[in-house]
C-alpha cells in the first residue's frame, strides 16, 4: 500500500523554504511532500489578500489535484497561521466521505504545528483584542505588510547559533488584511475528521504561547490529540526530528 502525500502549508511570514530541514526526513522515510506556498507572502498586492484566498489557493492549487487529479491520499501539516487557511481548504476533502462515494483521495488527517484556528465569522485580530503583538512591525517594508522583528527571539530562541544569520534572512513580509480576515467555516471540524486532528504544541513559544495555543484548539469546538514538544513556534526548523517522527506516527495509523 503507497505512503500518502504530505502536504506543507507554511505559517505566515514564511516559505515553503522553511521546512528545508524537514522535507529531507519525511521523503527517506517514503513520504512524498508538496508545498502550498501562501498568496499573502510577500504579496504584489498586499491589500487583496486574505484567509479566504489562501484557503481557496491550498484547495483549488494543490489539494484538488493531488486527491480529485491523481487520486491521491492526503496528510494536511500547517504550522500556525497556516492551519486557519488550511481548516477552511479541507472542506469536503475526508477520505472517508470520498470514499463512500466510489471516489479515491481525500485528506486522511490535519497535523497542526502551533496552529491557530478561528471560529466561523470571527477573525485572528478580534481574539488578540484588536492589539498588534509587539514584535510585529506594521507597514514594513511597505504598506499593508508586517514582519516580525526580532526573528530568533521570538521565532527561533532554540535554534542554533549558526543558523541564526539565514533564519533572520528568511523574514518575509506578510499582508497583515489576512488577520482582519472573517473566517468561513472551518472544513476541519468536520465530523469525518474525528480523532484525524493532531496539535503539535510548543512549549517554548514567544510568538504563540501555549495557552494561546489552548485556546485556538477551545475555540475549534472539537478535539485534538496533543503532542508536547519543548521547543519554539519555528520547530520545524529547530526540531525537525521530532515533528517529522510526530507526523510519520499519525501518517502510519491512519
Amino acid at each position: 500500500m503507497s505512503k500518502p502525500t504530505i502536504l506543507l502549508v507554511p505559517g505566515a511570514f514564511a516559505k515553503p523554504s522553511c521546512y528545508d530541514k524537514l522535507t529531507p526526513l519525511l521523503t527517506s522515510e517514503g513520504y512524498q511532500t508538496v508545498a502550498a506556498p501562501l498568496l499573502s507572502v510577500d504579496p504584489t498586492d498586499a491589500a487583496s489578500c486574505s484567509s479566504t484566498a489562501d484557503a481557496e489557493h491550498i484547495k483549488t492549487q494543490h489539494l484538488i489535484p493531488l486527491i480529485e487529479d491523481q487520486g491521491k491520499d492526503v496528510i494536511v501539516f500547517a504550522h500556525s497561521y497556516g492551519a486557519l487557511c488550511a481548516g477552511i481548504a479541507v472542506d469536503g476533502l475526508a477520505r472517508s466521505v470520498r470514499h463512500d462515494t466510489g471516489r479515491k483521495g481525500g485528506v486522511l488527517g490535519l497535523i497542526y504545528l502551533a496552529g491557530t484556528m478561528v471560529p466561523e465569522n470571527k477573525y485572528i485580530m478580534e481574539l488578540l483584542g484588536e492589539s498588534w503583538p509587539p514584535f510585529f512591525k506594521i507597514d514594513h517594508p511597505r504598506l499593508g505588510c508586517a514582519v516580525i522583528d526580532p526573528v530568533i527571539e521570538t521565532l527561533y530562541e532554540d535554534a542554533d547559533p549558526t543558523d541564526h544569520a539565514a533564519l533572520e534572512a528568511s523574514m518575509t513580509p506578510h499582508a497583515y488584511a489576512t488577520f482582519r480576515t472573517k473566517s468561513s467555516k472551518p472544513g476541519a471540524s468536520a465530523i469525518a475528521y474525528r480523532n484525524r486532528r493532531v496539535f503539535i504544541r510548543t512549549a517554548h513559544d514567544k510568538c504563540q504561547p501555549p495557552q494561546a495555543q489552548d485556546m485556538y484548539m477551545n475555540l475549534s469546538g472539537v478535539e485534538w490529540k496533543v503532542e508536547d514538544l519543548d521547543a519554539s513556534h519555528g520547530a520545524f526548523w529547530t526540531r525537525p526530528e521530532d515533528v517529522a517522527r510526530i507526523i510519520t506516527k499519525y501518517a502510519s495509523e491512519w
